[in-house]
């Protein structure tokens, strides 16, 4: 099981290269990337808190008898707003 804050970490770690091609990524990091976490406080992105909704929304669904996509999907329009 991956714990949320082991997610958020990488995360962070991440956040500055998103986008970023593995060329760019190796100019501006030699060596493979970014070691260290950068700000204070550290910032996450869209991914971690997306991440939490299905996270939310799954952890709602267990044990209904009701589970079919359709609930699943209210659950998960309802966790991400």
């Amino acid at each position: 099981m991956v714990h949320i804050d082991g997610l958020a970490f990488g995360d962070a770690f991440g956040a500055p290269t998103e986008f970023l091609s593995v060329e760019e990524i190796l100019r501006r990091w030699p060596g493979g990337g970014p070691e260290d976490l950068q700000g204070n406080p550290i910032r996450v992105t869209d991914d971690t808190q997306m991440a939490l909704a299905v996270g939310e929304a799954l952890a709602e669904a267990v044990g209904r008898r009701d589970l079919s996509p359709q609930t699943l999907e209210s659950l998960l329009r309802a966790a991400f707003v």
